[in-house]
């Protein structure tokens, strides 16, 4: 409530700008009810969503990179190996990835429906307790909105985050370089000095980690209609999901390419070297019978 009043009716010094409530709210109606029950459940909702991204990373970073041990020659050696073959483990991915959203917001509204029912989905959030970080979203939101758009943010943050662990999944050679790699880059905004009022967290917000955590991108702006800001997460991970399967299939189709022309280099050098003793090996014999002829 404190976050919700200083961001409308005070200056960036702390004092009333002079706005009353009908200045700023018009004729919109805000309910005042019991709102914890939700709010119990959008805080267990964050560190779901959370170990959700850690799991579709687990599950996702071995679909490449577990077959650098010689079963990528097997696979790109066949007819669709490289087309049918490499769309089939994006795809499967992509599945995987919203399933498990699917089955975790699922669950979770479940289990929130049968211990409070749908009391307070209507109420303002504006009146949360202190102990809900969800009170430091400024905006008139009821709970029922807050749910929705952390559920929307789970699924954009899994589809972001496929695309960013297929990516890494086809660069690394090794299963566990992968999995390391795609946490630390997963984790790596969140470790970023930014704070939520500094403009470039309108970009750093839109990271998947954002997504998982929610509450900070719901903080960052209401648009027009009444959306908020957070609504941007769906272009940015449709992006990041994108420009991650293309360039994974990519690289993974053509790594049999490389390989076979590194393959080409080392016999060439291998062949210059052998030829290269061979011929100082037949100098040194004509160079010793011509002085045996001498002598």
């Amino acid at each position: 409530m404190q976050s919700a009043a200083f961001a409308r009716f005070a200056n960036q010094d702390g004092t009333w700008n002079g706005q009353s409530v009908s200045d700023v709210f018009g004729d919109e109606q805000i309910k005042i009810g019991y709102v914890d029950g939700w709010l119990s459940t959008s805080k267990n909702m964050v560190r779901t969503f959370v170990l959700l991204a850690l799991a579709v990373i687990v599950m996702i970073a071995p679909v490449f990179s577990g077959e650098y041990d010689g079963v990528d020659s097997i696979l790109l050696a066949t007819k669709y190996g490289k087309t049918k073959c490499t769309a089939a483990k994006v795809i499967a991915s992509i599945v995987t990835a919203l399933a498990a959203a699917a089955l975790s917001a699922a669950c979770q509204l479940l289990l929130a429906l049968i211990l409070y029912g749908t009391e307070g989905l209507d109420c303002s959030i504006l009146f949360a307790p202190n102990d809900y970080v969800e009170a430091f979203i400024p905006f008139p939101i009821t709970c029922g909105t807050l749910i929705q758009y952390q559920i929307l943010l789970a699924f954009t943050c899994v589809l972001g985050l496929t695309g960013m662990t297929l990516l890494v999944s086809a660069i690394s050679k090794n299963q566990t370089i992968a999995l390391a790699a795609s946490m630390a880059i997963f984790l790596f905004p969140a470790l970023l000095p930014i704070s939520e009022s500094h403009p470039l967290f309108r970009l750093v917000g839109l990271f998947p980690i954002y997504q998982a955590l929610a509450v900070s991108l719901l903080s960052v702006e209401q648009m027009d209609k009444g959306m908020l800001y957070a609504v941007w997460a769906i272009p940015a991970s449709l992006l990041f999901l994108g420009i991650g399967a293309g360039l994974s299939r990519r690289i993974f189709a053509n790594i049999k390419l490389n390989r076979e022309k590194g393959a080409l280099q080392n016999e060439s050098i291998l062949q210059r070297a052998l030829f290269g003793r061979f011929f100082h090996r037949r100098t040194n014999e004509t160079i010793c019978i011509v002085q045996a002829k001498l002598y």
